[in-house]
């Protein structure tokens, strides 16, 4: 992207944060509107996120992408461990 690669920091940085603020969001989202309903819509979210980042034209593009990422994993993880639970009890 022409940019230095310290400026690459800030794409994961961006993943971590709204990793840290997904997760205890998470279990209120479950609740709220549904196990299966937040996890498909985080799934759809992570998805359409990660195309974006593999065809990000500038470092922006692909910082906001990751944030997304890293909002939807933040999701992911709690809610699909959620799901297991109930299914396999």
């Amino acid at each position: 992207f022409g940019r230095p690669l310290s400026a690459a920091n800030t794409v994961e940085t961006a993943f971590l944060v709204a990793l840290a603020v997904g997760l205890p969001v998470a279990g209120w989202l479950g609740d709220r509107f549904g196990t299966k309903r937040v996890f498909l819509g985080a799934l759809t979210a992570f998805t359409i996120a990660s195309a974006v980042c593999g065809l990000a034209p500038d470092l922006t593009t692909l910082v906001v992408a990751r944030a997304v990422q890293g909002l939807a994993g933040g999701l992911l993880t709690p809610v699909g461990m959620t799901l297991l639970f109930r299914a396999f009890p």
